[in-house]
């Protein structure tokens, strides 16, 4: 789970080895016979979680037999989340590692749902229902975020293909920049090497087409900035390079005022 806010201690449970897996089982779920345990076990990896929630449900898809029809997490992911919208809106919240859903960062709910034109009521219902069961959906304070991390690697490559893979330019163009740290991080935990390889290709490629015309809009410049945090040794020299071609009265078109919506102009977040 996330890390809570305070400095209290807290327990943290590790994937459990197969054998350890099979014992936990044992004690809590003895009514299901040994050798579909041992294939529970072999089949969740380590996560006590979905073991757990194949045992409880097992009889309700499982046919003749754990081993034979269920033999990889993808199928017990999609033996699990059937209703269209459901697998819709948790490959929406995979797309990055949480999303703001209350208080100050309640607005990240509401640019991941524009952005994929999705409805932000129907998906926080559907979200509190899927945190409750099969507890796919984890809630952290103010946000949301898929859980376990293998369900969230599987419904992350779910939504590439839904809604990058047949143009992933146009998709990484529009991305919002609000979210682009939690997608890049994503990517890079969840992501195929063939996905990784086209994203980091795209924003480089982006990136060092970024004109000083382009420095005075706030879009950009919100992007621009999220990769130079993320990546300052490729990014840096790229904004470097731009600002010093320009000339003292080119640069004084990078304004620091006030760009309305309580935004500041892009002169200051580019200082900062």
């Amino acid at each position: 789970s996330r890390r809570p806010a305070t400095l209290a201690p807290e327990y943290w449970l590790p994937n459990l080895d197969e054998a350890a897996t099979e014992k936990v089982l044992a004690t809590n779920f003895s009514h299901i016979p040994s050798e579909q345990r041992r294939a529970i076990a072999n089949i969740s990896g380590g996560f006590i979680q979905i073991a757990a929630d194949i045992c409880n449900h097992y009889k309700e898809f499982l046919g003749n037999g754990i081993g034979e029809a269920i033999a990889t997490i993808e199928q017990y992911y999609d033996s699990r989340i059937k209703e269209k919208k459901n697998r819709q809106f948790i490959e929406a919240i995979s797309l990055v590692t949480r999303i703001g859903f209350a208080g100050e960062v309640s607005n990240e709910l509401d640019v991941l749902c524009e952005f994929l034109q999705l409805n932000r009521a129907e998906l926080q219902t559907s979200a509190d229902r899927l945190h409750d069961s099969p507890g796919f959906v984890g809630k952290g304070g103010r946000y949301y975020y898929v859980t376990p991390d293998v369900v969230a690697h599987i419904a992350f490559s779910c939504a590439w293909k839904r809604w990058a893979a047949n143009n992933p330019d146009a998709f990484l163009d529009k991305f919002p920049p609000v979210l682009l740290q939690s997608f890049l991080d994503r990517v890079a935990d969840a992501a195929s090497e063939e996905v990784k390889g086209h994203v980091a290709s795209f924003f480089r490629a982006w990136a060092a087409k970024v004109s000083l015309q382009d420095l005075t809009s706030l879009a950009i410049v919100d992007r621009l900035i999220a990769l130079n945090e993320m990546y300052p040794a490729i990014y840096l020299p790229l904004l470097r390079e731009v600002i010093e071609r320009a000339s003292i009265e080119e640069l004084k078109l990078i304004v620091g005022g006030g760009a309305g919506n309580g935004r500041w102009a892009t002169r200051r977040g580019l200082v900062w």
